[in-house]
Formats: structure tokens, sequence, C-alpha cells
């Protein structure tokens, strides 16, 4: 929905990929005991590099965090958008969920159902919830031209989302690069093997086989991550930590060590913390377009 430059590029893509690029690159400038230079040619170099990795880190986030962050009324976890919109649900006034659901149905014929609360024992549920979805993908493009709050909070869900991934990726390795030198060569023997499993995987996704695929199963309410993407995530979790042991050269000291270890313990904690953000400006974006949309009427009649 964003076809220009603006928040989501930098929020979403570029801050994101600087924190992994500034971790993974952190162990090489400890031990040298020197920091980058500050010449144009290598900050243009560090933006572009990071822009490209916080593409990745998205496409990652997109697959291993769900956007269902809200519980439905039988307690199943559910898109802020739908939940929004139940009866009991009090984060929208009455009134704003009965304005908008004359909006929906005169502009696009949709039945909010703002009369229920939606869950599995409700009568065509998912019909339900696919209309409400699809109103809320139909609302969004007029409720970003009333306030560019919705840009901005989906910009901000959306680097919540890249830098949970960024500082997890990131602490893995630096605690992989704080591990004792003599580790180094098991290490690079596990990267390989990890890898190589990744690569297994990768394949059997792209081509749809049944193996090592559970649909029925999840790991994590949180994330809804299925069987064969925890595998994955497990995989690549070992060999990103087992590249950081690859950093344990003989050059290291107690400095590189402490200095290191605490980094990813930092790491840590920002990850968590933009786990719970994201989480947050999740029901903030949804919020904010269906309460601008709700004023959009104007512009609407004016179309």
């Amino acid at each position: 929905m964003i076809d220009r430059f603006n928040f989501y590029d930098i929020y979403g893509n570029l801050i994101p990929g600087f924190v992994l690029v500034a971790l993974f690159a952190l162990p090489h400038y400890i031990l040298a005991g020197a920091w980058p230079s500050a010449d144009l040619g290598s900050a243009v170099l560090v933006i572009v590099v990071a822009y490209l990795f916080g593409h990745l880190l998205q496409s990652i986030a997109t697959s291993a965090l769900s956007s269902q962050v809200m519980r439905d009324a039988g307690g199943r976890p559910a898109f802020p958008s739908i939940v929004l919109l139940d009866k009991s649900n009090k984060v929208l006034s009455t009134s704003l969920k009965t304005r908008l659901a004359d909006l929906v149905r005169s502009q696009f014929g949709i039945n909010l159902h703002i009369d229920l609360d939606l869950d599995a024992d409700v009568p065509q549920h998912r019909t339900i919830a696919a209309d409400r979805n699809t109103a809320f993908f139909l609302c969004r493009p007029l409720a970003n031209k009333t306030s560019a709050y919705t840009e901005q909070f989906q910009g901000l869900y959306a680097m919540s989302r890249g830098l949970f991934v960024a500082f997890s990726l990131g602490s893995l390795y630096l605690i992989g690069a704080w591990l004792p030198a003599p580790y180094t060569f098991f290490a690079l023997g596990v990267a390989g093997a990890t890898s190589m499993v990744a690569l297994f995987l990768a394949i059997l996704r792209l081509f749809d086989l049944p193996r090592l695929r559970f649909p029925g199963l999840r790991i994590s309410p949180l994330t809804g991550v299925g069987v064969d993407r925890a595998i994955l995530a497990v995989v690549g979790a070992l060999a990103l930590a087992s590249g950081g042991v690859a950093w344990g050269l003989p050059s290291r000291d107690d400095r590189f060590d402490a200095a290191t270890l605490a980094v990813a313990g930092v790491s840590l904690f920002f990850a968590l913390r933009f786990l719970l953000l994201y989480r947050l400006f999740s029901v903030e974006f949804a919020k904010a377009v269906w309460t601008y949309f709700s004023v959009s009427k104007p512009q609407i009649d004016a179309a």
C-alpha cells in the first residue's frame, strides 16, 4: 500500500537492517580495537547493505511472526482488524463501530457483523472473518488519505517486527562469538551440517513436499509457527551461532569476551522489548485504519 520510499522503507527495512549489520560487524571491530571509517563511500555501502538486509529480515519476520496478536472470543489467536469489531470488544466505541458498519456496507456491500463476538462457535465464522479482513484492506488506502498516522503505525509495527528478528539473530551470533576459541572448528562443522539441513528443508518447502510438514500442529500460539518452520528456525539459529564461534581467534582476550557477552545480553533484552512493541503497534495500526476510515466519508462522496 506504500508506493514510495518513506516511513515503511526507513522504519521497516533500513533501521532493522542497520542494526543487524552493526551486530554482525561488532566482534571484528572489538578484536581490531578500532571502529569503521566515516568516509562517504563506506557510509553509502553500509546503507545499501543494511537496506538489503532489512528486506531479508522482513521476509523472515513475516514467516516467523503471525499478525494474529489478539485473542477472539474463544481464546484463539486472531487478527486485530477482526477482533476490534467484536460486540464485546471495548477498544472501539459502539457508536464508532456502528458508523463503520454503515460506511462499509454502503461503500463495499460488506456486512461487518458488529453484533457478534466472532469465534469458532459462530456459524459461518470463517466467512465473516474473511469479510472483515477484506473490508480492512479496502478501507486502508482511504484511511491513509485521511491521516498519515495509519501509514506511520504500519511503519512502526514493521520496524518492531524487523528489530525483533535483527536483535534475536544478532544475539545468537554474538553468543557464538563469545564461546571459547577451541570450539571454532567444531562450530564450523556444525554450521556446515546445519546449512545442509536448512537447504534440504528449503527444498521440501519449495516443492511443497509432504515430508516434515504437519499443518495441524503449532509450536506456539504466539507466533503460529508450524513444525517445519520451527525446524528451519532451530537449524538457522544453530548455523548462526556456529558462525559466530568462528570469531574465536587466538587474539581474543577477556575484554573481547566481556564486551561480546554484554552486547549479546542487551540484544536479547531489546529483542523481547520489540516483540512486545510489535504486538502493540499491530493493534494500534488496526485501530488507526478503522478510526480514520470512519471519518473519510467526504472523500468517498467526492470520489
